[in-house]
């Protein structure tokens, strides 16, 4: 079974960090994804799906990120048989119909301020501040190693609903990494998305959106602990 890890918005394959590397250590192939992100006007929810599906094969442990959760909830949806169980790290889930920006919009929790538009398609954020948010408890040299690497977001993915396109997703067992010390997707918000699921297992850890990058041993071991138990 290999991991496949999908990052979230304005992120690149290498905001995992440590963690593909903890994961081989462990004896465990390891797939981080870079979603597609040009030409922004093209990139939709399920240009996402498409990369997601075209990169897998039936048994692998889908782990999403952020709004990586939007999008490997848009191609496990379209074929459900394909992956035995999915893991949300401070993740969107979301319910058939909404979109990434549709749940944002019921949290009190914001990124607004640190948002600027790249153009009429893609946004990028103020890594100065973004970094205090989205990664407020990791080093500051890795902080400012990750800020660097941020790139424009195309908007599509981020407003285009979800389709529930195979009722059998919501079957897939899954697993909810619930960050309590998150500034950017509050814990209550977590809390109600994985809540929604019929069948999800949660695990709240000690830190803010980005363990990967703040506690890589730990989000590693946890996900060690989940493939373990899946065999």
């Amino acid at each position: 079974m290999r991991f496949v890890l999908v990052h979230g918005a304005w992120c690149r394959a290498v905001h995992w960090g440590r963690v593909p590397a903890l994961l081989r250590q462990a004896g465990h192939d390891v797939l981080a994804i870079d979603l597609p992100d040009s030409p922004a006007a093209d990139i939709t929810l399920d240009a996402y799906a498409n990369a997601i599906l075209d990169a897998t094969i039936k048994g692998d442990l889908l782990v999403g990120h952020s709004m990586g959760g939007m999008a490997i909830s848009a191609a496990a949806a379209r074929d459900p048989e394909r992956f035995p169980h999915m893991v949300y790290v401070a993740a969107f889930l979301p319910e058939d119909g909404q979109s990434l920006i549709d749940i944002k919009k019921s949290d009190s929790r914001s990124l607004i301020d640190s948002v600027q538009v790249e153009d009429a398609h893609s946004t990028r954020l103020i890594a100065a501040k973004a970094g205090g948010e989205l990664m407020h408890d990791a080093p500051q040299d890795l902080v400012d190693w990750a800020a660097a690497q941020l790139r424009a977001q195309p908007n599509r993915p981020q407003t285009d609903p979800f389709s529930m396109h195979d009722p059998r997703f919501r079957l897939i067992p899954k697993t909810f990494v619930q960050c309590l010390n998150d500034r950017v997707i509050t814990p209550a918000k977590q809390a109600a998305m994985s809540g929604a699921a019929p069948i999800c297992t949660t695990i709240p850890i000690p830190t803010g959106h980005f363990p990967q990058l703040s506690h890589p041993q730990m989000l590693s071991d946890i996900l060690l602990s989940i493939h373990t138990e899946l065999h």
